[in-house]
């Protein structure tokens, strides 16, 4: 493609791969870390391939990079149940969580 095309083709990589960002956010404003999986298989070379990242970061593969009931257990062991330890004095942790469909 020559810089200045009117139009741009749209190219379909049989490799690509999805991914998903979970982020949380406390009612008092504080962050948790984020919860990135990818769609993958334990054991797989994208999984070795993650140590290179963001290290405050969570990461971890999936079938189809969805949050499925094993991820949310992930999710409550090491990322809110550790934050919980550390909540200011006088916040009462909450976890609520709803069924949504996405796919």
């Amino acid at each position: 493609m020559k810089q200045g095309a009117k139009t741009v083709s749209n190219v379909h990589d049989e490799g690509t791969k999805q991914a998903t960002l979970g982020v949380t956010i406390c009612g008092y404003g504080h962050k948790l870390k984020p919860f990135l999986f990818f769609e993958g298989k334990s054991g797989d070379r994208i999984e070795y391939d993650l140590t290179s990242f963001w290290a405050d970061c969570h990461y971890v593969v999936q079938g189809k990079a969805w949050m499925d009931e094993q991820l949310v257990h992930y999710w409550i062991d090491n990322i809110v149940a550790p934050d919980i330890k550390t909540a200011p004095h006088g916040i009462i942790p909450n976890v609520i969580l709803n069924f949504y469909r996405v796919h």
